[in-house]
């Protein structure tokens, strides 16, 4: 399981929830669908007998058969929410304050640089904005001389300060 699955699925379990790689960030992944992949590897497991002296085909598809059984395949299930390749703490999920999910990447705030989604960041939460750091803001730059009366020094600080 963690061989097919241990790059696109993480279990947390202080939400008892298991998350997907969507190529952008991780999102939930409902427990059926969890249940779903754990059935799909097991039935990998009948192929396995195709080149094989007829004895140990027997055994392999024997074994096949019973992994499907509910009750397998919620051991399964149970086993591989404590693999240490799939299990992350929730403290671990959006812990870099300095990275900001957004509609075309994983902005970082500190640079300004838009950089490419990374798993390993470990980013849950993302706006559905693209960052165009081209893009002007006319109404925010307008409210900013309005507030400060065009004072550029204190506008400017204001700017740093809030972003």
């Amino acid at each position: 399981f963690v061989d097919r699955h241990g790059t696109e699925l993480i279990f947390v379990p202080e939400l008892n929830q298991w998350w997907l790689w969507d190529e952008y960030r991780w999102t939930t992944l409902p427990p059926h669908q969890i249940h779903a992949r754990v059935r799909s590897v097991t039935r990998t497991i009948h192929s396995e007998a195709a080149d094989k002296p007829e004895d140990e085909a027997k055994r392999i598809l024997r074994h096949g058969r019973n992994s499907e059984a509910v009750s397998r395949l919620n051991a399964t299930t149970t086993l591989i929410k404590q693999d240490i390749h799939l299990v992350r703490s929730v403290t671990e999920l959006d812990s870099d304050p300095g990275l900001l999910g957004v509609g075309n990447g994983v902005l970082d705030l500190d640079s300004g640089l838009i950089l490419p989604p990374d798993r390993n960041q470990l980013i849950t939460m993302q706006s559905a904005v693209m960052f165009d750091a081209e893009q002007e803001c006319p109404r925010w730059l307008q409210f900013i001389d309005e507030i400060t009366c065009d004072d550029q020094l204190l506008g400017a600080y204001l700017q740093r300060a809030v972003g």
